[in-house]
């Protein structure tokens, strides 16, 4: 055997040896043999079955269901005042409780409810009895001495010795015409002086309907000290917070994650069918043949077991990937179907022996809290489930992977992964990490009071938390399936047959095969390095989009070198622009043409559409202007020449509206034509007034020449001091708020009248806040171009 696999197989087999060991102390804790069943399930099912018949319900179709459980109150009490010593004596600490539930005909219109119950002590002896039934709500009634006679009658059917009993109170309660006498028994209990037995029975008209019988005493005085009782509710509060807390984090995490497109389903989505089929089966198991329980109960838990695993699993899972993808790199392999790898058995051997160390120091608390009054065990009741028969070791294993499942993605592979991303220092890190586990529930194991279990648990929980900083995924999942599975089965030596019981061979079977496993997939020839890394499709998508924002980054680079680097002046006039565009790039376009020391042309255009092609098309428009305008400073047959080659030259979809002015300075005139543009806006000094001035024409590219030609006109206007001309795409007259309303020219002449006093700068910069605040949070459209020019002289 080589070195590099020796190593692991001696792991787990530790890790084995400490779960055999788990089972020996649980089996020898004072406090386990509190919980010894003297009867079988098959016993007490035939007594309650019994019960049933002397209530005259075994021929009606009723739904059946057996549950276990443990008086709180009496538990503490014998490990505190009679060293978990169970006495021969009524002490009832385990109860049995089987119930049947049904319906039954009536001259009413609808069925009427029918319902039986009937609870048995850890001896078989019954300590409560519920009956419900239509007949119960007739007469004849008894009168109160034969009511009371057949009260003392039950009580000796239940093996109650009612010579030493003293009647403490009567009560008779009327409904209809029906009586029911109430009558309550009580008598010093030989455990100790301050208990006492109290024996409960009604008789409604002459049928025993409720019967309990229990031990009673001051739980304030001899069982749990409020102070405990406190600590335990503060710490159960915690630990509902940090767990809400959490959820809710991640959710809004998986939101947020879902709406930019960085996550994937596609491991969540099989993990969270599983689940879902997993939780679903096991209740429906439980609740057989109860049909519609099973198919509604176990349908509503599996979905909402499925959709927490959908949502935690892709959330943890991208975490991860963004943060030390190599936690997952056996799992990736494992999804993908390659389970024959040699990492795989690493991975079991190091859960058996986690798992078998964790298992140990719990069992060993159970030992040791024995030796003083002051610390008990109160454990939960699912403890009890291994009682209840061999379909619970099935519902067992499906219950704890997925809660295994649940508590591996929120907690293992999202929360304390992400603390480290928060806390650089090791210690500090391992610290936090470990209050974490404590806090969000860990400390709940059972040993009261919770603040001493709470310095019990802490350091098996820094031993957790050191591990899962250490090992990959799948090694911490296991591990926490073990435990959960484990600790299910941990009264198995309490079975009748003890470690000869089916359930017990059952658990035998699943460490053998767990171990087993781990053995043969630790001889494989295979490797995870073997196979090629695997990469999400989101992140695939994120890196074409993060190229592709590149390239974006680089087209806009170049588009904006397209674009004027600088502003021309000139004596009398003042000259802005603003372009903003939509996107990373855009498609509108503006130019200064310089034609001698007097005249300025100023070109400003819009391509259809946005983005990239509309960039592209306006460069092309740039280049042909650009050498059109060397032979000719007519705007007229500039925009004629240049709608024939680019008619020519792009696809008849695309097309472009341009405005095209010159400043001719020398004559104080403005020459301008327009190709399908907005209107040019002009604010006449002279009379004070803002007007819109859209000589005809058609877009660049809608027609071959003749037409174009034809249809297009050049106008001229003189220029005055004072007079401010706007050129403008339509980004900023039809720009949407998110009521829909667009900004309109009027707004825009408003403006310009508003402020014909200001610098053209001063004047673009307000119209570009004036359009931004209308739209306010509506996102823009189109791209925002304009170009001011003031005459100043």
């Amino acid at each position: 055997m080589n070195t590099h696999r020796k190593y692991p197989v001696l792991l787990g087999a530790t890790g084995c040896l400490f779960i055999c060991l788990y089972f020996f102390l649980t089996s020898v804790s004072p406090v386990s043999k509190l919980f010894r069943q003297e009867t079988t399930k098959a016993a007490i099912l035939q007594q309650a079955q019994e019960a049933l018949v002397r209530a005259d319900l075994a021929d009606l179709d009723m739904f059946r269901r057996v549950e276990l459980g443990y008086d709180k109150d009496l538990l503490v009490y014998a490990q505190r005042h009679l060293d978990n010593q169970l006495p021969d004596s009524f002490f009832p600490v385990t109860k049995w409780l089987v119930t049947w539930t049904g319906e039954v005909e009536t001259k009413k219109i609808q069925p009427e409810p029918v319902f039986f119950s009937a609870s048995y002590d850890y001896k078989g002896r019954m300590v409560g009895m519920e009956f419900t039934h239509p007949m119960l709500n007739r007469p004849p009634n008894h009168k109160e001495s034969q009511a009371l006679k057949k009260a003392r009658k039950f009580l000796r059917q239940q093996g109650v010795e009612v010579n030493s009993l003293t009647l403490l109170n009567t009560n008779i309660r009327q409904d209809n015409r029906v009586l029911t006498y109430m009558f309550t028994f009580s008598r010093p209990s030989p455990v100790a002086a301050e208990l006492e037995e109290r024996y409960e029975i009604n008789i409604t008209g002459r049928t025993p309907s409720h019967y309990r019988a229990h031990l009673v005493f001051d739980p304030d005085h001899v069982a749990i000290p409020a102070a405990y009782k406190d600590a335990r509710t503060y710490s159960f509060v915690t630990a509902t917070v940090l767990w809400v807390a959490l959820s809710i984090f991640i959710i809004v995490l998986f939101l947020k994650r879902l709406k930019r497109d960085v996550i994937e389903f596609k491991v969540g989505l099989w993990l969270s069918a599983a689940a879902c089929l997993m939780v679903a089966v096991s209740i429906a198991i439980e609740a057989w043949p109860n049909f519609t329980e099973a198919l509604i109960g176990g349908g509503m838990a599996g979905l909402l077991a499925g959709l927490a695993v959908a949502i935690a699993c892709p959330v943890g899972e991208a975490f991860i990937r963004e943060n030390d993808s190599k936690i997952l790199e056996l799992a990736d392999v494992l999804v993908r179907g390659f389970v024959r790898v040699r990492e795989l058995g690493f991975a079991v051997h190091e859960a058996l022996f986690l798992s078998g160390a964790v298992l140990f120091y719990l069992a060993a608390t159970w030992c040791l809290a024995g030796l003083s009054p002051a610390i008990f065990i109160e454990p939960k009741e699912d403890i009890l489930r291994i009682f209840l028969g061999k379909q619970i070791i099935l519902t067992t294993f499906l219950v704890q992977a997925v809660y295994a499942l649940l508590i591996g993605l929120t907690l293992f592979l999202f929360f304390f992964p992400y603390l480290s991303t928060k806390i650089r220092n090791q210690r500090v890190r391992l610290g936090v990490t470990a209050l974490g586990i404590l806090l969000f529930g860990f400390h709940l194991y059972g040993v009261e009071p919770t603040f001493v279990s709470f310095l019990i648990l802490a350091p098996v929980a820094v031993f957790v938390a050191y591990s899962a900083s250490r090992f990959n995924f799948i090694t911490i999942l296991l591990s926490l399936f073990v435990v959960h599975v484990i600790r299910q089965l941990q009264l198995v030596s309490l079975l009748p047959h003890a470690y000869a019981s089916p359930e017990a061979l059952a658990a035998a079977g699943f460490l053998l095969l767990v171990f087993s496993s781990a053995v043969y997939f630790t001889f494989s020839k295979r490797s995870v390095e073997d196979f090629q890394h695997y990469v999400p499709d989101y992140l695939r998508r994120v890196s074409e989009r993060e190229r592709f924002l590149k390239e974006l980054e680089i087209a806009r680079t170049v588009q904006l070198k397209f674009l004027p680097q600088s502003i021309p002046s000139h004596a009398d006039l003042e000259i802005s622009c603003i372009c903003q565009p939509a996107m990373e790039v855009g498609g509108d376009y503006y130019d200064f043409i310089r034609n001698g020391q007097s005249s300025i042309g100023v070109i400003i255009g819009d391509v259809s559409g946005k983005g990239v092609s509309a960039a592209f098309y306006m460069t092309m428009a740039k280049g042909i202007i650009k050498t059109i305008a060397k032979s000719t400073s007519e705007p007229k047959e500039i925009l004629a020449r240049m709608n024939t080659v680019f008619y020519e030259n792009v696809p008849k979809q695309v097309f472009i509206s341009v405005i095209y002015g010159e400043f001719d300075m020398q004559r104080r005139i403005l020459k301008f034509a327009r190709a399908g543009h907005n209107p040019l806006l002009v604010y006449k000094h002279a009379t004070q007034e803002t007007r819109m001035i859209m000589p005809k024409g058609l877009a660049i590219g809608l027609d071959g020449g003749q037409v174009f030609s034809q249809t297009i006109e050049e106008i001229q206007i003189p220029l005055e001091k004072d007079d401010v001309f706007i050129f403008y795409t339509d980004g900023i007259s039809e720009a949407m708020n998110s009521g829909g309303f667009e900004f309109g020219e009027e707004r825009l002449k408003q403006i310009i009248s508003g402020n014909h006093k200001t610098s053209a700068q001063t004047l673009s910069e307000q119209i570009r806040d004036e359009v931004l605040q209308f739209t306010g949070e509506a996102e823009q459209h189109d791209d925002l171009t304009m170009v001011t020019v003031r005459v100043t002289g």
